[in-house]
Order: structure tokens, then sequence, then C-alpha cells
């Protein structure tokens, strides 16, 4: 059990360093550093183990681009329980209390919560 853990650890922090590296090297504004390493920290952290993998390139675009993800991420940002629950694969139902522990930790309020709040945390991304 350990060792698969330790693999599970290892991907979710490889893939967490691989996103932000790439994301600051390509010259995204100095503000948007402190978002990226506020990620990476949450993502570090072993009470988010069961966020799938996969899940992580949309994340990193939302939060530090703006750019729209999913439905399913959509549904969690936008706080709507049903859409999120229909729209989920087995691997995010399982998660999705984990998924809402995670934006609340881990992310600037001012991305998550409705479907205002993500229009404009989009638009503001846009205008650069």
């Amino acid at each position: 059990m350990s060792l698969m853990k330790d693999s599970i650890d290892l991907e979710k922090e490889r893939a967490a360093m691989d996103l932000s590296s790439c994301l600051l090297s390509e010259g995204y504004r100095m503000e948007n550093k402190w978002i990226v390493e506020m990620l990476d920290e949450g993502l570090k952290s072993s009470f988010y183990d069961e966020l799938p993998t996969t899940m992580l390139p949309s994340l990193y675009r939302y939060v530090v681009e703006g750019k729209r993800p999913g439905g399913f991420l959509t549904a969690v940002i936008e706080n709507d329980l049903m859409a999120a629950v229909s729209r989920a694969d087995a691997s995010n139902l399982k998660a999705l209390p984990v998924w809402a522990k995670f934006f609340y930790n881990c992310t600037p309020s001012e991305c998550f919560g409705s479907v205002e709040k993500m229009r404009e945390w989009c638009k503001a991304r846009e205008e650069v």
C-alpha cells in the first residue's frame, strides 16, 4: 500500500512541477506566480490525493490563464452540485468533496463560487 501511495504522490508532484515550470517559463505575469505556487502547495498535500491527475492541466489553465474548463470542473467552480454530479466520471464523482475543499483552501476566493465569479475571473485574464 505504501509503495502505491508513494507512486501516486510522485506522479502528482511531477505533474504539478511540470505544469508550474512550464507556466512560469512562458512569461506569465508575476502576479500569477503566487497563484501557481498556491496550487502547487495544495497539490503536494496528501489530503488532495484523490484529485485525478488528468484534471490538473484544466485546473491550471483555468486558475492561471482564465481558460474555461470542461463541464464537470465548470460546474464545481460555479458551485452547481447537480451539474457537477451529473457530469462527473467515476473518479471525479468520488473526489467531489475533495474538489470543493481544494478550491476553498488552495485557490483565490475570487475564482470560484458562482457563475459570475467564474465569468469575471476569465474576463480579467483575457484582458492581458
